[in-house]
Order: C-alpha cells, then structure tokens, then sequence
C-alpha cells in the first residue's frame, strides 16, 4: 500500500507555521514617548515671556522658555501630566495637560498686581513672589510658616533647622559651626544662612526665637537656610520689595 503524498503547496504553510514568532511574558513592552512643545505668554497682552520655568510634578524635569516663549520636552511618556509653570510678576500656573501625537501647548499667566493699596495684599504678593523664586531655584525646598514654626518648636531657630528639617544631614562641628553632609559633596560643607534677605554666619540663628520669625525656606540640595523675621516681611510689603533671584553658583565651603 502506497502512501499518500502532501500537495506540493502545502509545505510552504508548513514553512511559515514553525517561522512564526513566539511571544512570552518576559518580552519587552516599550511604552510610547512623545515631544511636546508649548508656548508661555502674558493673558492680558498675549506677549511672549522669556525666562519662565515649565515644570513637570510627576517627572521631575523642567525647560526655560527662550526670548519667544517656548518652551521643549522630548520623549515624554504617553499621558496626563501635571505642568507647573512659573515667571517672576506673575501668579504660578499649574494644570493637567495630555502629552500625546502632535500636542501642542498653550500657558498664559496672569500679571500680578504691582499698584495694590493695602500692606495685606502686599504682603501676599510678596509670599507669592517667594514661591515663585522657589519653583525658579529647581531645588527641592520645605518652608515652615509662622504656626509650624511656633508648633511646640525649640527655643532657637538652630534647633528647628536640626529637628524639623531631617532631609538635610546637620550637625555642629567642634567649632560650634552648622555643617551639614550633602550628597554630592565629598566632605561636609558649612550651611548657609540668609536672614531677611541677607547672608549671616550660622550663629545667628542662636539669637533668633521661633516667635520672631514669619517664614523659614529650607533648600535641601543647595545647603541653605533662608530666614524672614516680621519685621523684614512688613517693611517689604510697605516698600513692594521684589525678592532677586538665587545665586545657585555659589559654592558651598568646607566645613
């Protein structure tokens, strides 16, 4: 008895049959990524804002828009993302956005008001203005208002900075100075203090108590301590004082 032989066009089916890819679960799975650009520009006069900071919260990653107001991110993940954006004399702006195929991104910010009657709303300028500088600086940053600081705190700012600021690593050396380890350092390096705008040796901060002070801004990277007593803070509402940008290239020294 004679075998029954295949059709001849039935072996190159069987060809693409064992040729077929087999994907298991440890494939890889590659997620889309996107360039999203934007735009930053003024909502009473639609004029480009040069030098603003477009943040991403969940990311990480900010751009400065250049003299036209744009601003680039390149190989965003597909989503929402939540994009904080922030220019001096103006309020900060923070919104959801989509970051897909094409997307592209429109921020007006609102002016703030300059000629305001009334040191209340001066003041609330002012801290608004100190946020801003803030989101600027790129640095990661904790303030302690006026209840925090008065909240069962030490008697001395000192003790504040060294209980109420656990991400930065402070100690006092035998010269009684504040130093502190920063992760990028190779050795300890001496923290820097500004009181009402001003830089000030470490001791100053023995001498002032909790309840003198209105505000503290701790900047964990950069190794600094900004203090503003009460009385800086109502006289530079009085005078519409504007808060100057941080020098981010002074170098810490060795502590």
């Amino acid at each position: 008895m004679q075998r029954s032989a295949l059709p001849v066009l039935a072996w190159p089916l069987i060809g693409l049959a064992f040729a077929t890819p087999v994907l298991t679960q440890d494939a890889p799975v590659f997620s889309e990524v996107f360039t999203l650009r934007g735009e930053v520009r003024d909502y009473s006069t639609e004029a480009p804002i040069e030098g603003a900071v477009v943040q991403i919260a969940e990311l990480a990653l900010s751009q400065i828009t250049d003299a036209n107001g744009y601003f680039e991110f390149v190989d965003l993940p597909a989503g929402s993302h939540t994009f904080i954006t922030a220019s001096f004399g103006y309020e900060t702006n923070e919104e959801l956005s989509l970051v897909g195929p094409g997307n592209i991104m429109l921020v007006r910010l609102n002016p703030m008001a300059i000629e305001i009657a009334g040191v209340t709303v001066e003041a609330e300028r002012l801290i608004q203005q100190l946020e801003t500088r803030r989101i600027m600086t790129a640095s990661p940053s904790t303030v302690f208002d006026e209840g925090q600081l008065n909240a069962g705190a030490p008697s001395n700012l000192t003790r504040v900075v060294m209980e109420r600021a656990p991400s930065m690593d402070v100690f006092t050396n035998a010269s009684d100075q504040l130093c502190l380890r920063l992760p990028a350092a190779s050795q300890p390096v001496r923290l820097k203090v500004f009181l009402d705008e001003a830089p000030v040796a470490t001791a100053f901060l023995d001498n002032l108590q909790a309840r003198d002070v209105a505000m503290m801004e701790v900047f964990d990277r950069l190794g600094m301590v900004r203090v503003y007593t009460h009385d800086f803070m109502n006289r530079a509402a009085e005078v519409g004082y504007v808060p100057r940008p941080i020098n981010l290239m002074d170098r810490p020294q060795a502590c």
